[in-house]
């Protein structure tokens, strides 16, 4: 379900650059590029290829790539493939989480042209 505050890519869409979001988003589409945002939810449907940056990240679909969060829930039907430095990690049976695991202090481990984009996001 959609609130007011979210943004969705519809699964008939294919966005590349740069997504940059102060509220929730939701991938039923394919992203490839980057995006950075308090909250994303990727959709069965929905692939982000590229450099991820959030605070909370739940991934019912594919995610390839960089990503740097406080909190990933990788769900059954989940893919997350690349690097993923987090604070939180959850994986549900089923789920695909093929990468180089770090986890640490969020801030510590995101790039610093990120931190300013995710710590003002509320």
């Amino acid at each position: 379900m959609i609130d007011e505050n979210e943004s969705r890519i519809g699964p008939s869409m294919v966005i590349t650059g740069e997504v940059e979001s102060k509220s929730r988003v939701a991938i039923a589409g394919k992203l490839e590029g980057s995006f950075s945002g308090p909250d994303l939810l990727v959709e069965e449907t929905g692939q982000l290829i590229g450099l991820v940056c959030g605070k909370k990240i739940e991934c019912f679909g594919r995610i390839e790539g960089k990503v740097f969060t406080k909190s990933l829930d990788l769900r059954s039907a989940g893919c997350q493939v690349g690097t993923c430095e987090t604070q939180t990690l959850t994986v549900e049976p089923g789920a695909v989480l093929d990468c180089v695991l770090q986890s640490g202090t969020f801030k510590d481990r995101v790039p610093a042209s990120n931190i300013v984009k995710i710590t003002q996001s509320k």
